[in-house]
């Protein structure tokens, strides 16, 4: 029996095309399966897109420094006195008090049987107009101190010539110095050099590695499929598969042939995406099982299981983005399909085969964990003045006058770790991020300082519905105030991480005077905001 084309192998059968129906939550959809025999079994098929990112930590430029030196040169007085002593010189560097007055150079001990030369501005500081009397003149011995030495008694060779150049030689130069000298005169010059104080730091270039130290050369470790905000860039990405052998290139389905039924449900409702300190949220994989039945022996079905979301309601629109695609062939049995989701909201599952589609149900939720947070201190205790720190203004309610800057704060023992100076905010980081879809977004921030000065929320006691709250530019509206004791737990429900998303904003309110000059915050003040669409 000779061998088969593949084009006689589909006119045998091209009559033979039967309809796999997909029954996904009471569904029906029709699915091409595989003729018994054409093909083996494929494992279940996941495609995930990898990426490696880079990220440019901006160098310093050098720190230089001009520094100075000076030599100095005196009038002359009609005369000039040449004197050299023994064993001693006057040299460049520092600077020598002689006579009250500041000489640029410095003694030092010579060859001890040469004879060298005094400057001449130091002798013409010594005896100044007077002009040097004859009894010094010739040989003899003197305390080098009386020119500004050392208490040691050297050997002179002195004697008087008559000059009318109007001034001394110059003098050795001083050592170098930040202090500027200024404009150069008659009997000052000035030299000066720049130095550098701190070497130039060029740029840096990191990679991101997940879950620990970022590192300073690209391997293999960098691969993640977090999505990463700016100032992180794509260096490069690639698509992984899961299972070895299970993508199925475009137009190389199997030959349809047989029935089967298929049904697919998430094989959880929801999961929950870690929160880094600064807020931002690692990946998660939203995985769903497609359950094939009914096939032949050895057949197989294929299709696509495309994810979407997020959106705000449980009811995903079709219209909602696409996260991404997986082509999926197996035989009887389950098939596994999963994508990583980064932002919160829900995801749903939409199968396609052999023209028709439905959505796998429930659809997934993809939430932050909810933090463990029962108390939020923004009400100081005390009389010590602290001084608060301004930044560009992030919070703004401006019918109360309330512009704030914001930062991102943790938590510790169930406690919000509210800003320590009065004129900041903080942003719950384990709370929505303003903008998110789903969950609130808590913001917290003192109503003064020690001194009850006001704070950054002094007025937010004259919160009223209707009014506009703009945070990192995205807006709410007013919808409630309420306040709470402080010394009881704040209700849970104002920490969701699911749900319709929304602001709150925390501070303090209900003030008692104390002994002393003391005062004390008794209530949290709660402002509940929601998004202007």
């Amino acid at each position: 029996m000779g061998h088969k084309t593949w084009g006689e192998i589909m006119g045998k059968n091209i009559g033979r095309v039967c309809a796999l129906v997909m029954l996904v939550a009471g569904t029906l959809v029709s699915v091409g399966a595989g003729r018994a025999g054409a093909t083996a079994a494929a494992p279940a098929c996941t495609a995930t897109t990898e990426y490696r990112y880079a990220m440019v930590i901006p160098g310093t430029p050098a720190v230089t420094a001009t520094q100075y030196r000076v030599r100095t040169r005196a009038a002359l007085y009609g005369t000039e006195e040449i004197k050299s002593i023994l064993g001693w010189d006057f040299v460049d560097g520092g600077t020598t008090s002689v006579a009250g007055q500041t000489v640029a150079g410095h003694w030092a001990a010579g060859d001890a049987g040469t004879w060298y030369v005094i400057p001449a501005v130091i002798i013409n500081i010594v005896w100044g107009p007077s002009g040097v009397p004859p009894s010094v003149l010739g040989t003899g011995t003197v305390s080098l101190s009386a020119y500004g030495g050392p208490q040691v008694v050297v050997h002179y060779d002195a004697h008087q010539v008559t000059t009318d150049d109007g001034y001394t030689a110059w003098g050795p130069w001083s050592g170098w110095s930040t202090d500027d000298p200024g404009a150069d005169t008659d009997t000052q010059q000035a030299q000066s050099r720049t130095v550098v104080v701190t070497p130039a730091v060029p740029d840096q270039t990191i990679y991101y590695v997940p879950n620990t130290w970022d590192s300073t050369t690209l391997t293999d470790a960098n691969w993640t499929t977090d999505i990463l905000p700016a100032p992180w860039y794509v260096v490069d990405q690639r698509t992984v598969t899961v299972a070895a052998a299970c993508v199925i290139p475009a137009g190389h389905d199997t030959h349809p042939s047989g029935e089967a039924s298929l049904s697919c449900g998430p094989s959880t409702s929801k999961v929950t995406l870690k929160v880094r300190r600064d807020g931002t949220l690692h990946g998660h994989q939203v995985r769903a099982k497609i359950r094939i039945g009914g096939l032949q022996p050895g057949a197989t079905a294929s299709g696509t299981a495309t994810l979407i979301g997020p959106s705000a309601r449980k009811h995903v629109p079709a219209s909602a983005p696409r996260v991404g695609t997986v082509r999926f062939r197996h035989g009887n049995g389950t098939a596994a399909v999963a994508l990583r989701v980064t932002r919160p909201g829900h995801y749903a599952w939409v199968i396609s085969a052999d023209g028709s589609s439905t959505r796998c149900r429930p659809p997934a939720l993809a939430h932050r964990p909810r933090p463990d947070i029962t108390h939020v201190p923004t009400g100081y205790d005390g009389e010590v003045a602290v001084a608060g720190r301004h930044a560009v203004p992030a919070l703004s309610i401006p019918a109360l006058g309330i512009h704030a800057s914001v930062r991102t704060v943790g938590s510790s023992a169930g406690s919000m770790n509210v800003p320590g100076g009065a004129h900041t905010v903080g942003w719950l980081a384990s709370s929505a991020a303003p903008g998110e879809l789903i969950g609130t977004t808590v913001v917290a921030g003192h109503v003064s300082d020690r001194s009850d000065h006001p704070g950054a929320l002094w007025n937010l006691r004259d919160a009223a519905r209707g009014q506009v709250v703009t945070l990192d530019g995205h807006r709410f509206r007013v919808r409630s105030v309420s306040s709470y004791l402080r010394s009881k737990p704040l209700p849970r429900s104002l920490f969701a991480t699911t749900g319709a998303h929304r602001l709150v904003l925390i501070t303090c309110t209900g003030r008692e005077s104390l002994p002393g000059g003391h005062f004390h915050y008794t209530r949290n003040l709660v402002v509940v905001a929601t998004p202007i669409r």
